[in-house]
């Protein structure tokens, strides 16, 4: 199937939904690209300020127990979880006004153009097929959601080595024709949910540098 042709396709389904970007509510979605279920250890923190330990999916999982806290419960937010299966998904295909998030998830390195489904390793996916992943699973050419590569270091870069985010965001906009849509990366390491302190109170997703925690992840989000 041409990229083309799978355009027409996501524009079926929403005809066939009846719904357009203004007459539903805000989409927020997490999409996993790695066709790898074993796993990544990930380290969060429960309601309970108990450290824990997840496997990929488990990164999605932390995400979404924070946008249903957050999102779901408190503005009516839809909130939903995708994983790649080389087919359109009707909620990616819904993520089409700017107040609609998708968040790629995926374990990252500071300048490295690939995305790891485990923490050391794992399935390995390069920017470009993520993207086209992305696109594969109903992310449409007119959308403009906020797309975030919700990696760790996904938003830093070298001297000689662009930052993931960018080299995606570049590669959605002149490739895929993704022209309309914002593109995030972040800096440091992704803590996932944690309780902060001072004016960031409460439970959210983290940014840690050098072994502290920093901020909100928010805080440290660069657009590309």
């Amino acid at each position: 199937m041409t990229f083309n042709q799978f355009d027409g396709k996501c524009e079926c389904i929403l005809g066939i939904a009846g719904l357009t970007g203004e007459e539903r509510l805000i989409m927020h979605v997490i999409f996993v690209p790695f066709s790898d279920i074993s796993g990544a250890p990930f380290q969060w923190q429960d309601e309970h300020g108990i450290e824990r330990e997840t496997y990929m999916p488990g990164i999605a999982q932390m995400s979404m127990q924070w946008l249903e806290d957050r999102w779901r419960h408190k503005y009516g937010v839809l909130c939903e979880q995708v994983r790649y299966d080389d087919k359109p998904s009707m909620e990616i295909a819904l993520c089409v006004t700017r107040n609609d998030v998708i968040y790629v998830v995926g374990h990252g390195e500071v300048g490295s153009p690939t995305i790891h489904s485990r923490l050391n390793g794992g399935e390995t996916l390069n920017y470009r097929l993520v993207c086209e992943r992305l696109v594969d699973s109903g992310f449409s050419v007119g959308s403009r959601a906020k797309v975030k590569f919700y990696s760790c270091h996904s938003g830093e870069g070298l001297v000689d080595a662009e930052p993931f985010a960018k080299r995606a965001a570049v590669y959605m906009r002149t490739q895929m024709g993704r022209r309309n849509a914002k593109y995030y990366g972040y800096q440091g390491t992704i803590t996932g949910y944690r309780d902060l302190a001072g004016p960031t109170t409460g439970f959210h997703k983290a940014s840690e540098m050098g072994g502290d925690v920093v901020g909100r992840a928010s805080e440290w989000r660069l657009i590309f």
